[in-house]
């Protein structure tokens, strides 16, 4: 079981250009750890503000620090996606907020509702879906929404268990 609420702040995600460089300077500066890498996510029906996604070249690290779930993402291709449209306006910088609902369709009709786009939204591999809103003007940022189903509780829970009591060891995993 995952120690954030869900609907509270649950994960902090950062566009890095190298992971492994960026997961050692966390886990010095900041005791996080440790970390695992998915060198090819997989997105069941990606889109990029509405329109559907061909691959895109990019890999992600997730870690936690206490009940703080951590990730960074590192994309190597030119393709149009919510990271490199960040990456073209900040450089490499934080990226997204996000929190874990089971209230999925509602929460993002309220923001929708808001006046807020969608700008990537798909499945994970895992089993739930998630969407980035364009919420740039008003938190400086986007934010995510995931679902929160058994196998997804399931995968963040494998990680944040393995921190738990971590002892430096292994801190670079490969899923």
């Amino acid at each position: 079981m995952m120690k954030q609420p869900l609907g509270s702040v649950a994960q902090i995600a950062y566009i890095v250009e190298n992971i492994e460089e960026a997961i050692k300077s966390w886990s010095e500066f900041l005791n996080a750890g440790p970390f695992f890498i998915i060198e090819n996510f997989e997105i069941i029906d990606p889109k990029y503000r509405g329109e559907a996604m061909g691959d895109f070249d990019f890999r992600i690290a997730l870690g936690f620090s206490g009940g703080v779930c951590i990730e960074f993402i590192e994309q190597s291709d030119n393709v149009p996606s919510v990271y490199n449209e960040i990456l073209a306006k900040n450089g490499y910088c934080f990226h997204h907020w996000a929190y874990m609902t089971k209230n999925f369709d509602d929460d993002l009709k309220k923001y929708q509702g808001k006046g807020l786009d969608v700008c990537f939204s798909g499945a994970a591999g895992v089993g739930g879906r998630f969407v980035y809103l364009d919420t740039t003007d008003k938190l400086q940022s986007m934010l995510e929404i995931i679902e929160f189903t058994p196998p997804v509780e399931e995968f963040f829970a494998m990680i944040e268990g393995a921190s738990e009591n971590w002892d430096g060891k292994d801190l670079i995993r490969y899923l």
